[in-house]
Parts: C-alpha cells; structure tokens; sequence
C-alpha cells in the first residue's frame, strides 16, 4: 500500500516538504507536552523511532494530498456532529472543543477517501508475487 501510495504521488508531481513534517512532528510534541509526557518515550513505548514517524507522516501527506478536499469540514457538520453527540461545552471552551471535533471528522472523512483510494490503486496496480517452491 505504502509502494502505490508514493508512486501515484510521484506519478502526479505531489511532494512533502522538510517544513510540513517537522510541522506535523512539532504538533505531536505539543499534544504530548501537554500530557505531561515527551514524544520520544511515547514513541520509544510504541517501538518506533523519530524516522519512523516522519515516515508515517509522509505517506499520510501523500495521501491528504491525493484525496484533496474530500477530507474538508464544513462548520455545520461539525454543528450537526456536535448536537447529534451531545458533545459537552463548558464555557470558554467552544473554540477548543470544535477544533477536536473538526479534527475528528477530517480524520474520518480523509481515512474514507484514503480507503477508496487505495482500493483504485489496487485494481489499477500489476502487482506480481513471486512465491518460492
């Protein structure tokens, strides 16, 4: 998957940037700071390195990329998920907790198209395996 992920990104000029990843990884530093944790010992408990996570966040910047905006959050869906859920807001709080909820629905929404972009992708591939007797 990872393979026809990058050859269709290359396939269509798409690239990441240094700046996008380290990007990315400084938010990760940021939400587990706040935990009270560090990005490396949560990696490090998680059996992964830095490299692995710029990896992974590569190929899902590949993959927002080739999806485009099939993964945009309009402000009512997150109304209507925030009323269909019952989501709790405590005064003060309503920027943070619809910044949550539009975080959410875009990782589902981008997980979706992802899906449905790897399925085109297998049934577009010539994938060959070569088994040994």
């Amino acid at each position: 998957d990872k393979q026809l992920i990058t050859s269709e990104a290359k396939a269509k000029n798409i690239t990441v940037s240094d700046s996008e990843i380290n990007d990315a990884v400084k938010k990760y530093e940021d939400v587990y700071s706040t935990q009270g944790n560090t990005l490396d010992k949560t990696l490090e408990a998680q059996g992964l390195t830095r490299e692995d996570l710029k990896k992974q966040i590569m190929l899902q910047k590949e993959v927002e990329k080739l999806v485009g905006d099939k993964g945009n959050v309009t402000d009512e869906e997150i109304k209507q998920f925030m009323d269909e859920n019952k989501v709790p807001v405590q005064p003060g709080q309503e920027e943070a907790i619809k910044n949550q909820v539009k975080d959410e629905l875009k990782q589902q929404k981008l997980s979706q198209a992802s899906t449905e972009l790897l399925t085109s992708l297998r049934a577009k591939a010539k994938i060959r395996r070569f088994v040994k007797y």
